[in-house]
């Protein structure tokens, strides 16, 4: 009887410890089911354009308590992806069509960080740096690099700051702003001479033409309309003189927002609200919202400083996670209806 007796709580132990498992996995199992199902209706709304895993190999990803980090930046022109991968101090290139790795540039050593990307159709590499000597212009071509600083940021007061960067057949260009007014600088696109930190501070890169407003990467110029610390809208002076003037929801008025482009007749913008960012498309002759894709905080947590752009007929975006990096081609829209719908719905 007493062997009996033990035998059953043997058992009984063992079915316990066995069904602890068995519920343990069960709730494991959910977990991920569920974060896969996101990550399914995450992506549906996008087509994966490179996926590149973060590995010593593949690309690094930086991240800190702040939520700032890196890659940082990308451009995508022609049948080329090209991504800043500032921890191996490189830049990455992808086939466009395939994904496929194609080749790396090495930064020059004396530039410390990277913050912006351009390449023109020739596929000149611009690139918006950081060194020892303050804000650098780098031009990569063909193996040639030359090293420009750029105007200091504080010789008009200390509220400067640079924000917007691209380039077009004439050279790159550098947005400035401050609490008064922006302007663009373009400079020449020359790569005669090489120039080497290390043999001293380099030469000012040359202006060629300076611009009110902001220049974006369609030529047109752009401003935001700011009452006191509210964004409330935006306006766009399009290279053909159109005139498109944009209001933004309520939510994000406070926000990082910023003009990306033009397709056909919709005019896209970028727009943040702490929560998440937005692009919004608007109906370019009657400046009301057309169409939008939310992206939420919880899968962009790391923002980068350049993470949209718009190429040809096409929007991408750039997502840095701890597993991959993605550079992402947007699908699917929500309509103005469903979009303005679920503000409402947040904001209760």
């Amino acid at each position: 009887m007493k062997n009996f007796k033990k035998i059953i709580t043997y058992l009984t132990v063992c079915s316990l410890v066995l069904l602890s498992i068995l519920s343990f996995s069960t709730v494991k199992s959910k977990a991920l089911g569920s974060g896969e199902e996101k990550d399914k209706l995450w992506f549906s709304s996008f087509e994966k354009v490179v996926s590149i895993p973060v590995s010593e190999k593949g690309i690094e990803y930086v991240s800190d308590m702040t939520g700032t980090g890196g890659p940082d930046a990308f451009d995508v022109k022609g049948d080329k992806v090209y991504i800043v991968d500032n921890a191996h101090h490189r830049v990455l290139i992808y086939n466009r069509i395939s994904g496929e790795y194609i080749e790396e540039v090495k930064l020059p050593e004396s530039i410390i960080w990277v913050s912006n990307i351009s390449v023109d159709e020739k596929g000149n590499l611009y690139l918006l740096g950081g060194s020892y000597y303050g804000n650098c212009l780098v031009t990569i071509t063909s193996g040639k690099i030359r090293i420009s600083s750029l105007p200091d940021t504080q010789q008009r007061g200390s509220c400067i700051t640079i924000s917007g960067f691209g380039s077009d057949e004439n050279g790159p260009y550098v947005v400035y702003a401050d609490l008064k007014e922006t302007r663009t600088l373009k400079f020449g696109n020359g790569t005669d001479k090489t120039n080497n930190l290390d043999a001293g501070k380099p030469k000012s890169a040359t202006v060629v033409e300076e611009k009110k407003g902001s220049l974006a990467r369609d030529k047109a110029i752009w401003k935001l309309n700011i009452q006191g610390m509210k964004r409330l809208g935006g306006q766009v002076i399009t290279p053909d003189g159109e005139v498109v003037t944009v209001a933004f929801p309520s939510q994000y008025q406070l926000g990082t927002n910023g003009y990306m482009g033009t397709i056909g007749n919709i005019v896209y913008w970028k727009l943040e609200d702490g929560k998440s960012y937005a692009i919004v498309g608007y109906d370019k002759k009657t400046g009301e919202i057309d169409r939008a894709i939310k992206i939420p905080l919880d899968v962009y947590n790391v923002i980068p400083k350049k993470g949209f752009l718009i190429e040809g007929n096409d929007v991408y975006v750039l997502i840095p996670s701890q597993e991959n990096v993605y550079v992402l081609k947007v699908t699917y829209w929500q309509s103005a209806d469903e979009f303005i719908k679920e503000l409402g719905m947040n904001s209760v």
